[in-house]
């Protein structure tokens, strides 16, 4: 009977924080959104080797401006 009255009484935002705490309590859930997370993140920040190759074609085209005397 109380827990009706709560229930009844939890805004929108209570619910959402509800099944989201519901749904990390499952392990499947939680690993599979770790692995949705690092796939995100991987894709948005370049890995190492990719800002050397970068920096090294950035340096190559400054000295490229260098010899042209610009």
């Amino acid at each position: 009977m109380l827990l009706w009255r709560i229930l009844q009484r939890m805004s929108p935002l209570g619910w959402i924080a509800g099944g989201v705490v519901l749904a990390l309590s499952v392990p499947a859930v939680r690993k599979r959104l770790m692995s949705v997370a690092t796939t995100a993140i991987d894709s948005v920040m370049p890995s190492p080797d990719n800002v050397k190759v970068m920096g090294n074609s950035g340096n190559g085209q400054i000295s490229t401006l260098e010899d042209a005397g610009l």
